[in-house]
C-alpha cells in the first residue's frame, strides 16, 4: 500500500490512494485462497486463514538442505525476523548438520533447541518439523519425535509379517541406499539405522559389504555398501554388557547352538565298576607249564551318540527395528 504522508483537505485521499485501499483488501482475500464475493467478512476470514496456516511451508529441498516455499497463492515474509515460525514436513531424513532456505531469503543453519548442529536422524522424512528464527539460526523445537514414540534402533516384537512404515523386519538381511543390493530394504530412509548400527557394532556382528567398514558410515552409505542387520532369526534375545560373574557380550553378538553333542571332556569325571572273572587251576601230579594272562573286562555300551536338544522353552514371533 502507498504511503499517505499528507491528507488532502483534511480527510480527503487522492484517487490513487483511495483505489489502493480496496485493492490491498482484495489481495488479502484472494491470496488467502478465497474468491471475491459479496460477503463482508472476507478480510476477517483472510486474517484467520493467514494466522492458522501462514507458518506452513512445503519442502522441495534435498538431504540436509531444506528449501521451503509457501502454498500458492499465499504471500510470505520478505525477510527473516526474530521469532518467525516455520512449519513443514520434510521430504528427506537428515544425515548430518543441515541448512534451510525459506522462500529464497537465504541459507540459515538448522540447530537443535540447545543451539547445536543437528545430528543424523533429528529431522525425519514425513514427520512435522516446527522451528523458529532466533536472529542467527533456525532452531528446531519440535521434530515430530516424542518421548513416547519409538526412535531409530528400537526393536519391537509382533505377530505381523509385514513391517509398518518406518520399520524393517529383522530377517538377518541387509540395508542400504536405493542403489545398493540390500536384501531387507534398499532405500534412502535406511540412513539413520545404517549409521547407528555402523557406529555401535563391528563387522564381526554386523558386516558392511563389500570390503568391510570404510572411513565413515556416511561414506559407506554413499558408496552403495550394505550393512547386515543383527542376527535374530531363531534366536533368543539377551542383554549386551558385562553382567556380574558373567562373560561380557558386545552389542549384536550372537552365539550358542540349537543342539549339542557332548564330548568326553565335557562329561563329569567317573568310573565304571565291573565284576572281575576268576580261573581255578589244580595239579594232580607231574609238572604242568601254564601261562596266566589278564583279559580286559567290558561293562557294555549304550546310547545313540546323537546331539541333544539344547533349547529353552520358547515362543517365536517376528522382530522389527525402527529406521
Amino acid at each position: 500500500m502507498d504511503n499517505i504522508p499528507v491528507k488532502i483537505a483534511g480527510n480527503q485521499l487522492t484517487a490513487v490512494e483511495y483505489n489502493n485501499a480496496p485493492q490491498e483488501a482484495m489481495n488479502a482475500v484472494t491470496t488467502s485462497g478465497q474468491l471475491l464475493g459479496g460477503d463482508k467478512f472476507q478480510v476477517s476470514r483472510a486474517m484467520a486463514i493467514y494466522a492458522a496456516t501462514g507458518t506452513y511451508y512445503t519442502d522441495s529441498g534435498a538431504v540436509n538442505a531444506y528449501v521451503l516455499n509457501l502454498v500458492s497463492p499465499r504471500k510470505g515474509i520478505i525477510a527473516y525476523d526474530v521469532g518467525t515460525i516455520f512449519r513443514f514436513i520434510p521430504g528427506n531424513t537428515n544425515t548430518t548438520a543441515s541448512t534451510i532456505n525459506v522462500i529464497s531469503l537465504g541459507l540459515k543453519n538448522l540447530k537443535d533447541i540447545d543451539g547445536n548442529d543437528l545430528l543424523a536422524g533429528e529431522i525425519i522424512a514425513g514427520k512435522l518439523v516446527e522451528a523458529f528464527y532466533d536472529g542467527t539460526d533456525v532452531i528446531v523445537y519440535n521434530n515430530g519425535v516424542h518421548g513416547s514414540e519409538f526412535t531409530t534402533g528400537d526393536v519391537k516384537t509382533s505377530f505381523a509379517v509385514i513391517a509398518n512404515s518406518g520399520w524393517v523386519i529383522m530377517d538377518d538381511g541387509t540395508i542400504g541406499n536405493a542403489a545398493s543390493l540390500a536384501t531387507t530394504r534398499a532405500n534412502a530412509d535406511t540412513v539413520s539405522l545404517f549409521t547407528l548400527l555402523w557406529d555401535n557394532t563391528a563387522d564381526a556382528q554386523c558386516p558392511v559389504l563389500p570390503g568391510g567398514r570404510g572411513a565413515s558410515a556416511a561414506a559407506d552409505f554413499a558408496a552403495n555398501k550394505t550393512l547386515t542387520l543383527p542376527r535374530t532369526l531363531g534366536r533368543a534375545i539377551a542383554c549386551a554388557g558385562a553382567g556380574s560373574g558373567l562373560t561380557a557380550r558386545v552389542l549384536a553378538e550372537f552365539l550358542g547352538e540349537e543342539t549339542h553333542q557332548t564330548s568326553i571332556a565335557e562329561t563329569a569325571a567317573h568310573i565304571h565298576p565291573s565284576a572281575a572273572g576268576a580261573i581255578t587251576l589244580s595239579k594232580r601230579q607231574g609238572d604242568i607249564d601254564f601261562v596266566c594272562a589278564n583279559t580286559g573286562a567290558e561293562t557294555g555300551s549304550t546310547g545313540g551318540d546323537t546331539p541333544h536338544n539344547n533349547m529353552q522353552p520358547s515362543s517365536f514371533m517376528n522382530l522389527f527395528i525402527k529406521l
